[in-house]
């Protein structure tokens, strides 16, 4: 199960989400929020159908038509708009695949409106997060646009930027077909003892 400390993240980057889409002129779909924090990071994958799209799919979940989703059709339904969410998006972290736990889905429906929400733990090694690091978002040829941010606190600084290797102007845009966004970050080293010099 995910901390108190990841559902409250998870919380405020809904509200993130939705400030990186006034950005920009046009609103994706489907979003990700990165950070990257001292218990190595997350990922929230969001989301939104509405009108037609939003009734068909709570129709074909709800067989046996209760005035409300059951749990599992809940989960059922937010899983399969995650795909969608997730679909022809790669991460890497310094040019490996980036490491991640169990996708944790959740379902949010508000008027004629249904948002799904995934939280995923990101796996990096202790031992490899001090220092410069290469964070990467692309979208293969057939993707969907989508919304990205990257967050870096707890000792995480982002160095730089680059969209399709152009210098872009923050860590929020919104990735078109074939796009690759690239991310210079730097981990927080461990103080060494006193009296003991760095390594180098």
């Amino acid at each position: 199960m995910p901390s108190l400390r990841r559902l409250r993240w998870l919380s405020l980057g809904i509200c993130g989400v939705a400030a990186l889409a006034h950005a920009h002129a046009v609103k994706p779909d489907r979003e990700l929020l990165l950070q990257l924090d001292a218990g190595g990071g997350a990922e929230l994958w969001r989301l939104q159908i509405g009108g037609e799209a939003a009734a068909a799919t709570l129709a074909a979940a709800n067989l046996d038509r209760q005035a409300t989703l059951s749990p599992a059709a809940r989960v059922a339904v937010a899983l399969s708009l995650l795909a969608r969410a997730r679909k022809g998006v790669s991460l890497r972290f310094d040019e490996a695949p980036l490491a991640q736990a169990d996708l944790k889905p959740k379902l949010d429906a508000s008027g004629n409106a249904l948002v799904a929400l995934g939280l995923v733990e990101l796996l990096l090694p202790a031992a490899g997060r001090c220092g410069p690091h290469r964070l990467e978002v692309a979208l293969d040829a057939r993707a969907a646009p989508l919304g990205v941010e990257v967050r870096a606190q707890d000792g995480w600084t982002v160095a730089g930027v680059e969209l399709n290797g152009v210098a872009a102007g923050g860590a929020a845009v919104v990735l078109a077909r074939k796009d690759r966004l690239e991310v210079r970050v730097v981990g927080a080293c461990a103080a060494s003892p006193a009296g003991t010099p760095p390594k180098p």
